[in-house]
This record gives C-alpha cells, structure tokens and sequence, in this order.
C-alpha cells in the first residue's frame, strides 16, 4: 500500500482499529529505545490529532517520516516498525575461526588463564583472532561473556551456538549472588 502526499486515505480510526494498536501502546510504555519510543508515539499521536502535518508539528519529526511510519504499520503492523536488517559488512572470521571459537568456548579454560581472563578479548588474544570480529561473533550467538563469568556446562554453550529458537542471554551464575547477597558481620570482620 503506497500512499502518495494528495491522498487523504490514512485514517486514525484504522490505526486505531488495527490489531497491533496494543502492542504500540504497551512498547510505549516499557521502551527505553528513544528511536522505538518516537515511532510509537507518531502512531499514538496520529491517532489523536488525526492529521500527518499536527503530528509532524507536535513531535518536530518531518511529514515524511510521519508518513513512512504510519504506512509501514498500516502495512505491517508491529513488525514494520522494527528496524530492518542492514547488510552491513561481512566478518573477516572464516569458517575454520568460528569453528575454533565454537570448539574453545566448549573446552576447559586453559590453566595459565582464570575465569577472570576467560572473556571476549581473552579468548581473541589465546586464539590470535582480532578482537572485535570475536566479540561481534559471541553477540550474535547471545554470548555474553565479556561482562561475567558466564555458564560453561556443555548444553549450554550448545544451545548458544546452534539455537533452535532466536539467540538468548547466557545465565550468569554467581554473579547475581556475591552482588546481590549483602555481607554478613562475620564475613565483614
């Protein structure tokens, strides 16, 4: 559905009426993503003043943006106001990199290095892969190691690497614990 600037088709009450409305208002709401918050509001405010030009003013974003958010809703729903995938540029890891990062995270942690050296950068400079490349590679796995000591049992790094549903933060073990856990007075002394 491309709508062109004289046609007056867009109508608040389908924005409205759409079954997606909800879930704008309710990722309104929680959202801290500023970029997110202002697509829902261009909905949210269009149903309200009912004009692309009031809600372009109202929010100071341009007409067309206005424009482009409420077709992409009106044609998607609340998918089409996600970014879309960029191409963006291709890793320099090889196939033979991801393997050996892949084969790493499930080893033991070699004994010249701590749970403490075991992160993003410790596991680029044992396996002599450039750092970034490394970290992107984990962050897409759902591998979030750089921060804290992270869960290492077999199934778990399996399922990080080979998700069958979309990529999930590890669970971090201990951490939540020692932070969390105030100290006792025998353990202060």
């Amino acid at each position: 559905m491309n709508i062109s600037s004289t046609d007056k088709s867009i109508e608040a009450i389908e924005i409205q009426n759409h079954p997606d409305f909800e879930k704008v208002i309710s990722a309104w709401r929680k959202t801290k993503d500023e970029r997110a918050k202002e697509r829902y509001d261009i909905l949210i405010q269009f149903t309200k003043f009912k004009s692309i030009s009031k809600v372009s003013q109202h929010l100071n974003v341009d007409r067309k943006t206005v424009r482009k958010w409420i077709v992409r809703f009106q044609e998607s729903g609340f998918e089409g106001l996600k970014d879309k995938q960029r191409s963006g540029r291709k890793s320099i890891l090889l196939d033979e990199d991801i393997a050996l990062i892949e084969k790493t995270l499930k080893e033991d942690i070699p004994e010249h290095l701590n749970e403490n050296q075991w992160h993003a950068k410790g596991i680029a400079n044992y396996l002599h892969l450039p750092y970034h490349p490394v970290l992107r590679f984990l962050k897409t796995k759902g591998i979030d190691i750089d921060n804290f000591p992270y869960n290492r049992s077999p199934n778990t790094i399996d399922q990080q690497l080979n998700p069958k549903d979309p990529p999930i933060k590890l669970a971090i073990e201990k951490v939540v614990d020692k932070t969390l856990k105030p100290k006792s007075k025998d353990e202060e002394e």
